[in-house]
């Protein structure tokens, strides 16, 4: 009676009183594909996040993998670069104190899976603000930029920027402060954003989102068709709507700034983001100054426009 093992590159046999019993080998573990429905989602606790994915359950090559053959890796992103938070997970999600109570930011993540080969392509979250919500919001001038967060999106084709009182002739910010925001672009329904961190509107009477912009007179004496859109997400759903899209032209009169309001009493008592997306139609720059969101008295209802002193060249 006598066993003996005989070992070819596929295959594993044992030769027993003359039968041979034969049993592949077990497949070589490859790269694990990248993983899906990688987000986050803020706890309870102000500045806590949850960053979950869907489990990986295949390598490159599409064997089939067991939850055990796979770890992950989690990292946060900054600008140009990222950092590891933890390694060596088993689940699906990994919880962390991203900012610390009181203070807010924003945040995006990566995911990566990990075999016995090595780490795979890793997926991102989103990008979005967690932390303490504001009381109210106000970006008028740039010190505020070190109380408030303000994001921006150039994804759409327009540039955006800070402009002074002397980037252009005979124009100056709405409040004479040297501070304003635009947006640039040469082509035509190209759009770029501005959005806010949270912001509560528990307490608030009338919540009202009122920001300026200046309506540009054209060289061909074309009215500015250029589109300012409002666009609030309730941070408790993540869902976003578009509440208000206004033409500049329409604000009030030519070469001046006139004031815009939008209404939010449909989230008052809640916790939002605001974005405010600029599309060019007409117009290379549009501008804005002074983004508030605040309560609002009765009487600042009547009150659309406001002229100040300050021209821009025409077609500018």
């Amino acid at each position: 009676f006598g066993i003996h093992g005989i070992s070819e590159k596929d295959q594993f046999a044992l030769l027993v009183d003359n039968f041979i019993v034969s049993a592949p080998a077990e497949p070589e573990v490859n790269l694990p594909v990248r993983p899906e429905n990688v987000a986050f989602a803020e706890t309870d606790k102000d500045g806590e996040v949850t960053i979950s994915w869907d489990a990986v359950t295949a390598d490159i090559d599409g064997t089939s993998l067991d939850a055990s053959q796979v770890t992950y890796e989690v990292y946060i992103l900054g600008n140009s670069d990222m950092t590891r938070l933890a390694d060596n997970i088993q689940g699906t999600e990994y919880t962390y104190q991203a900012v610390p109570e009181g203070q807010q930011k924003f945040v995006q993540f990566a995911v990566y899976p990990v075999t016995e080969k090595g780490r795979g392509e890793g997926a991102p979250t989103g990008f979005g603000p967690v932390g303490t919500p504001y009381n109210g919001y106000q970006i008028t001038a740039e010190a505020d930029l070190d109380r408030y967060i303000l994001g921006v999106d150039v994804s759409g084709g327009l540039t955006a920027g800070i402009y002074g009182d002397d980037d252009f002739e005979e124009m100056t910010s709405y409040d004479l402060d040297d501070f304003y925001l635009g947006f640039y672009g040469t082509y035509i329904d190209k759009f770029g954003s501005v959005f806010t961190g949270k912001i509560s509107l528990k307490g608030m009477v009338n919540p009202a989102f009122i920001y300026y912009t200046y309506n540009l007179a054209l060289d061909n004496g074309d009215k500015d068709m250029n589109e300012l859109a409002t666009l609030v997400t309730d941070m408790a759903t993540g869902e976003q709507t578009t509440v208000a899209t206004t033409i500049v032209g329409d604000t009030g009169g030519a070469d001046q700034w006139n004031r815009v309001y939008v209404d939010l009493s449909a989230y008052a008592g809640k916790v939002i983001s605001l974005t405010l997306k600029a599309t060019a139609k007409s117009a290379s720059y549009t501008f804005v100054d002074n983004l508030t969101v605040s309560s609002l008295v009765p009487y600042d209802l009547e009150a659309t426009s406001v002229s100040v002193p300050a021209t821009v060249v025409a077609g500018q």
